[in-house]
Parts: structure tokens; C-alpha cells; sequence
């Protein structure tokens, strides 16, 4: 399939914080994919090839950690946005050198998510500006 500009895959297991997050997402412009479980995640990450991947950490099947490494195995350039309340600062700087580009936890800070998603989208053109401004400050501070 061709790979959509403004996609993004969303990934959670709880149906409701699920679909606030999609109607969120999909109200600011972008086309959402969304799966339940890690497999199913990957499935679409494979078909759809989005540019934005928002995910919660613990999910059933794959777990984050496993599936955020089979996303930038497939693709290394994916930016990948835990949002998470269930994760630890240990689970947080894990994920940051697994090549997470930033960790949000529960509840969302929708105006923070937006900020991501429009820096990604931004930053398509040019790849080594990715996230840098929010993921590697965020990097800093979990290696601290």
C-alpha cells in the first residue's frame, strides 16, 4: 500500500483511551489506523507504513518495548510516541534507547501530542531533525 503523508498508527489496548486519542488525532488532520494488541499493530505499521507511530507501552501480544524494536527494525526513521500509565521511569529510558522519540504519561496532554505530531510531520523533508527539539531533551533528562 502507499504510505500516507499525514498517517499515523495508534496503538492501545483500552478501547476508550483509544478512541479519545483517535478523535483527537484524526480532528487535527491526520488519518489514524489504530489496533488493540502488538500483532495487529505491526500487521498495519507493515501494510500502511505511517510516518508517526503513537503507542501505549503496555499492550497485549507484543509488548511496547517489542514492538517499538520490530518498528524501527522495519524502518528506522519511524517516530514512535509512548503514552503510557502504566510505564516506569525505568520502562521511559528503556524505550528512549530502543529509539522511542518521546514518552507522555497518562493522562494525555493533547496540546504536547499535537506539538509531536506537527514537529514530525514537519520534520518529514529532513530526517535529522526528526524530534530533536522534544525527544532528545527528554533523552537528556531520563539519562540524568
Amino acid at each position: 500500500m502507499v504510505q500516507r503523508t499525514r498517517s499515523v498508527l495508534l496503538v492501545d489496548g483500552e478501547s476508550t483511551d483509544r478512541e479519545v486519542l483517535k478523535r483527537a488525532i484524526t480532528s487535527w488532520g491526520y488519518e489514524v489506523y489504530e489496533a488493540s494488541d502488538g500483532q495487529k499493530a505491526f500487521s498495519l505499521f507493515a501494510e500502511h507504513k505511517p510516518v508517526l507511530v503513537v503507542m501505549e507501552l503496555v499492550v497485549p501480544g507484543l509488548n511496547g518495548l517489542e514492538l517499538l524494536r520490530k518498528i524501527k527494525s522495519l524502518r528506522p526513521d519511524t517516530a514512535i510516541v509512548l503514552v503510557t500509565a502504566h510505564g516506569t521511569m525505568n520502562d521511559a529510558k528503556t524505550a528512549m534507547r530502543e529509539g522511542a522519540t518521546d514518552f507522555l504519561t497518562k493522562p494525555t496532554d493533547f496540546s504536547r501530542l499535537k506539538a509531536l505530531l506537527e514537529n514530525a510531520f514537519a520534520a518529514r523533508g529532513n530526517p535529522s531533525n526528526g524530534l530533536t527539539g522534544n525527544g532528545n531533551s527528554r533523552r537528556r533528562n531520563l539519562h540524568a
